[in-house]
This record gives C-alpha cells, structure tokens and sequence, in this order.
C-alpha cells in the first residue's frame, strides 16, 4: 500500500526501478555530450556545425517522458482504492391488502387494482433517491421488493400482485420493520430512516395483533400511515 492506495498486482510496480537507471544513463549522456564540446577550440565554427539548442526545453521533455513512464506503470500494476460516499437510506415501505376481500368491486374496477394505480401514483411523485420496498399483506406477508431506487422494478412488483387468503395487519407490520433493515446500512448499523404506507380494507383475521405491530413500529420511531379502501357495506 502507497498512501493509502493498495494495488492489485503490486509486483509490477518493480519496474519503477527503471526510472532512476533512466535518469542516471541521461545525466551521463549530458555530461559526455559537454566534455565533447570542450574539445573544440573554435568556438565559431561549432555553432555552425552544431547551433545552440535550449537546454532547458530538453531537460523537460525528458522529464515528461519520465513522467509518463510513472503513470503508465503505476496504471499497469491496478491501483486499488476506497472512497467513502454517503448513501441514502431514507425508505417508504408501501404494505398493499391482497386479502381476497380486496376483490370486491364497490370500488372501480376492484379495491385491489384502485390501490395499486394509487401507489403507481405515489411511487412516481417520490423523490427519486428515495428507497422503495413493498410488502404484501395476507395472511402470510412477505417482502416481494427489498428497498430500492429501481422504479421500473418498483412498478412490474405492484402489478404483479394477486389475490391471497387472510389478511394478517400485525404480520404485516412486523414485515414491514424487517423490510427497513434491509435498506442500506448507516452509521452503529442502525435501522433505515423511513415511514410506512398501509393500503388496506379489512380488519386482522390471523396472526398477531396489529396493536403488537404498532407497539413494534413506535418503539423504533416509524411513523405508520393507514388508507382505507372499499365502502361500509362493500
């Protein structure tokens, strides 16, 4: 490692070994070419024979050629570093109701397709670095989207949800804190900034009970936000 940057073929750089060995050979062909001038006791005719080049301008373009020598093996031997970027974690977990009560058509054209054109909706008004994650509510909720930025991959996942049995709020909840830890990792691998959006039509039916999902969110400070979706007597 060379000021912090590690190289991946590191033994390559042995050839910067050269570069002194280059240096010496031209400081000897300077010094040789100056002896052999001395030798010439009239100083008119060798500015004939030879006229007078800059020095200057010499030197420094051997000095470039050096240099490029440099860069070309330190390319070749794969320099190797870490920058430290920020990432943004901040995550809205959308949990969409796929009971089967979620079929019902007292909404236009069912309650289930009138929630996801509303988080299509809602997906593309986020800010686009924002993270996206969805999570199916049923009787067995899971993840179907882990967060991402990817809004196409967003969209296929919420039109490809279908219908399922039960309908399990505090599952769902649970699922959705699950969901939060997958988002990028920060600082004391702390849980991702975030909120979660409910889409839902009915009341819990299996599993734990959604006040057990709340006490869960609020303990870890995750503001919920619940739509409703259907009529009274859909």
């Amino acid at each position: 490692m060379i000021f912090g940057i590690s190289f991946i073929d590191p033994a390559r750089l042995w050839l910067l070994l050269v570069v002194p060995l280059l240096v010496g050979v031209y400081v000897y062909l300077v010094r040789r070419k100056h002896k052999a001038g001395m030798r010439f006791t009239n100083t008119s005719l060798l500015s004939q024979v030879a006229p007078r080049q800059s020095q200057w301008r010499r030197h420094f373009a051997v000095a470039l050629s050096l240099a490029s020598l440099i860069t070309l093996v330190t390319a070749w031997a794969r320099p190797n570093g870490e920058e430290m970027v920020p990432r943004e974690r901040a995550t809205v977990v959308l949990v969409i109701d796929i009971s089967q009560s979620m079929g019902a058509v007292d909404v236009a054209p069912n309650r289930l397709d009138a929630a996801k054109d509303a988080a299509l909706k809602f997906v593309k008004e986020l800010p686009a670095q924002y993270n996206v994650s969805l999570v199916s509510l049923s009787g067995n909720p899971a993840v179907r989207m882990p967060p991402t930025t990817d809004r196409l991959m967003a969209e296929q996942t919420i039109r490809s949800l279908t219908l399922q049995d039960s309908t399990a709020i505090g599952e769902a909840l649970f699922t959705a804190i699950e969901a939060l830890r997958l988002a990028p990792i920060g600082e004391g691998d702390t849980i991702a900034p975030g909120a979660v959006v409910m889409l839902s039509d009915g009341q819990n039916t299996v599993g734990r009970a959604p006040i057990q999902g709340a006490a869960a969110v609020a303990e870890l400070e995750i503001p919920v936000y619940t739509i409703a979706y259907g009529t009274e007597n859909g």
